[in-house]
């Protein structure tokens, strides 16, 4: 078990570090980003040998439904819009924009002439949803068919690099786009401009982390999906096997659209759909996950009305086009931020609960937390609050790999579990056979006791006469003689010698009366066997949960000792569940607002100590001192009296002591038994 955590740390430490070269190796910080005012950008003391790529954000020259490249008259215009941005929004004489239409943005560039002799690029990730591009007036590409009209009108998705041919000392970038598909319009991500050979360069390192993640997620589902085929009943791999299949689809249909590019001949619409569900249909399958996963510390509606929420939003994606169901992302990311808030604080919850593993849940915190934050930062970029590079494949990837590892702790306890009853049934099997081979031998030992056991009968039987007859002669005794003593006439050394003789008699009787007591009793005997404490506190557990949960009443384990000792389990059983019994009394009778019953065990000396307690009012001054003795009992309804002094007899029989503190504030019970089978 441990040696698999070491593995899976170490993994996960790879994994981690291979991402953040990636990122190192594709950053921003290799590219700057020039402030572009009034649609003009100078980049005459620009050096891009040092500087190879900018990004090319600010204010650019805005001509709403109007394509300017034709169109001379409008060459000059006072309209800006803000790149990246939607369109969508934006108010030109207070009259809202609507997405629906076509525009053309225009960009000024002013170049160093020293710099003309490089090969310069474009990289285009997310244009909505169709555009095509003018260099100095010159033609450079089409992305899908822009329109004035949704007839003439084909949306497309591509990650592109345009090669400029020519670079001029001012150089005139148009870039003309049309949308009748969808509910945000425009240049919706950062445009990058620089030396072609760092453009391409980036681009095809871009691709590295999506390919990966896309391998790792198959895999991972596979994965899992095989472990619930081999056990039906482990519905969290199901669950989590299904997420990473579906999950799977984002890098390939988000950033450079490698789905797309690989489906160019299909529907542009079904390939939305196909975006849009993996992302609603996974949100949903986590939300399964995190349930079974953690359904004692979960509030099972909180989880399940946002999963019916998001069903129906996938109805509504499967019937409408994707003008339509574009708008209802909106609603799914307040949503799922919702949902991810939520599932933080049970997470964090989960970690301060006293007997979970804080190292397991810590991972799976660690990774949900970074997975939360990457998805705030994505949603704030398709918002335009922020202008970086989307991020969530890396969270995702890190989460992945976080739950894989609690996963997989959760199966190798179940094979732990698997290994140690396949041993118990081992041992009960040769105890099954050895009984078999020698069940002769036991009939013949249970005959020999029972004729022994009918023969102590008879002898108690005999006894009990012999002792009756007996009884007569001191007890004649005593009564003579007590009689003779009482006479005045005698003197005083003859009442003296009277006296003595009813003295004597009655330590014989004494005597006799033992003799009874102790044969009847007979030898106190218990049966010890090695004993796994946790094991045995948890079938204790089972015993007191149903007065538990009937009385409400809070239980406190507080195990220190996990090891083993020698015990006679059922005796020992009866003597917690008499403490137990005792105390469900005085709590239920006290009326505590808050009712508590503790089990602690530790080790001390090679000695177990346990302490059973709780917080009720304290054990009767009437009987505190004659607690032990037998029929001593006080204000119980049914109470026999002999519960504490079979506790006392059963813990001195293992060797132990019993021993008690009690106040107002509670009584605890401290049992103290050897650890080994004999005290040397």
């Amino acid at each position: 078990m441990d040696i698999l955590k070491k593995y899976i740390k170490y993994i996960l430490s790879i994994f981690f570090i291979f991402f953040f070269v990636i990122k190192c190796s594709n950053n921003p910080s290799f590219s700057i980003q020039n402030d572009i005012i009034h649609g003009h950008i100078n980049l005459i003391k620009h050096d891009f040998n040092k500087l190879p790529t900018i990004y090319l954000n600010g204010e650019w020259e805005f001509f709403f439904n109007t394509f300017i490249h034709n169109d001379k008259t409008s060459k000059n215009n006072d309209l800006l819009i803000d790149v990246p941005s939607s369109w969508t929004d934006y108010k030109i004489e207070n009259k809202t924009l609507s997405p629906l239409g076509f525009a053309s943005y225009k960009l000024t560039i002013l170049m160093n002439p020293y710099m003309k002799k490089q090969l310069y690029s474009l990289k285009l990730n997310n244009i909505s949803t169709a555009y095509r591009i003018f260099w100095n007036g010159r033609f450079i590409l089409e992305n899908g068919h822009i329109g004035k009209n949704e007839q003439d009108h084909i949306p497309k998705y591509d990650s592109i690099v345009a090669d400029i041919q020519e670079i001029n000392d001012s150089n005139e970038l148009i870039i003309e786009v049309s949308n009748f598909s969808h509910s945000k319009a425009g240049i919706i991500s950062s445009i990058e401009f620089g030396t072609r050979n760092e453009i391409i360069r980036k681009k095809e390192f871009s691709l590295m982390p999506n390919f990966f993640s896309v391998g790792a997620l198959f895999v991972m589902s596979i994965y899992h999906l095989t472990l619930f085929s081999i056990r039906k009943k482990d519905y969290a791999a199901l669950f989590f096997g299904l997420f990473c299949f579906t999950v799977m689809f984002r890098p390939l249909t988000t950033e450079d659209r490698l789905l797309y590019r690989i489906l160019s001949n299909s529907n542009w619409e079904l390939l939305n759909k196909i975006e849009y569900l993996s992302l609603f249909i996974s949100s949903i399958l986590f939300n399964l996950f995190f349930l079974v996963m953690n359904r004692r510390e979960i509030n099972k509606l909180l989880i399940l009305i946002p999963t019916f929420i998001i069903s129906i939003l996938i109805f509504f994606i499967i019937i409408l086009k994707t003008y339509i169901f574009s708008r209802l992302l909106n609603l799914f990311e307040l949503l799922l931020i919702i949902q991810c808030i939520y599932i933080l604080y049970v997470l964090i919850k989960k970690f301060f609960i006293r007997g979970n593993s804080r190292s397991t849940t810590l991972i799976g915190l660690i990774g949900f937390i970074i997975f939360f934050i990457t998805i705030l930062n994505d949603i704030m970029v398709s918002h335009n609050y922020i202008v970086v590079e989307n991020v969530t494949h890396y969270g995702l990837i890190i989460f992945i790999l976080s739950q894989s590892y609690l996963l997989s702790v959760k199966i190798s306890k179940s094979f732990s579990s698997v290994e140690k009853l396949s041993g118990y049934l081992k041992i009960s099997n040769r105890k099954l056979i050895s009984l078999k081979k020698n069940l002769e031998s036991k009939v013949e030992e249970r005959t020999k006791e029972l004729k022994e056991k009918s023969s102590r009968i008879e002898l108690v039987g005999r006894m009990t006469s012999m002792i009756v007859h007996d009884l007569k002669n001191p007890i004649s005794s005593i009564i003579g003689f007590a009689e003779l003593a009482d006479d005045s006439d005698i003197g005083k050394e003859t009442r003296s010698s009277y006296l003595k003789t009813i003295e004597i008699e009655a330590y014989r009787l004494s005597d006799m009366s033992h003799d009874i007591l102790d044969f009847v009793k007979g030898e106190f005997k218990i049966k010890k066997e090695m004993v796994l404490v946790k094991s045995f506190l948890e079938e204790i557990q089972k015993f007191i949960y149903p007065d538990i949960k009937q009385f409400n009443i809070n239980l406190i384990i507080d195990i220190k000792y996990y090891g083993i000792a020698y015990l006679d389990t059922d005796r020992m059983r009866r003597v917690i569940l008499n403490i137990f019994s005792n105390s469900v009394d005085a709590l239920i009778n006290s009326g505590k607002d808050s009712p508590t019953f503790s089990i602690k065990t530790l080790e001390e000396n090679n000695f177990i100590i346990m302490q059973l307690g709780d917080n009720g009012p304290g054990i009767s001054p009437q009987i505190i001192k004659s607690l032990f003795q037998p029929f001593a009992t006080y204000g119980k309804y049914n109470g026999t009296g002999l519960g504490m002094a079979q506790v006392k007899g059963i813990i001195e029989a293992h060797n132990g002591t019993v021993t008690f503190e009690s106040s107002e504030k509670g009584t605890t019970f401290f049992l103290k038994i050897p650890i080994t089978r004999e005290i040397k």
